[in-house]
């Protein structure tokens, strides 16, 4: 389904690993997640209750990030909905 779009299967993946709305995720920076490895967490503050939730990179998620690091070279500070430049 999302194999083909490594954005929205990133997104997807760790918004159904972490159970984050989709407005929480897309707010992401890169910055934020790029350099984590499998059991790293990122505090996200949620949109709707302006609560913290820990998200943790897991081994789906971290396999997703990958994947998409490999097709994008995005800036750090770039959300996680603006990937930027295809990585040359």
């Amino acid at each position: 389904m999302l194999q083909g779009n490594h954005q929205d299967s990133l997104l997807w993946t760790m918004g159904i690993n972490n159970g984050l709305r989709a407005r929480d995720l897309v707010k992401l920076k890169f910055s934020q997640v790029i350099n984590c490895k499998p059991g790293d967490a990122v505090t996200v503050i949620e949109s709707k209750t302006k609560k913290p939730n820990v998200m943790v990179i897991n081994k789906s998620v971290y396999k997703a990030l990958q994947a998409f690091l490999k097709k994008f070279a995005p800036d750090p500070e770039t959300t996680c909905s603006d990937p930027g430049k295809v990585a040359t």
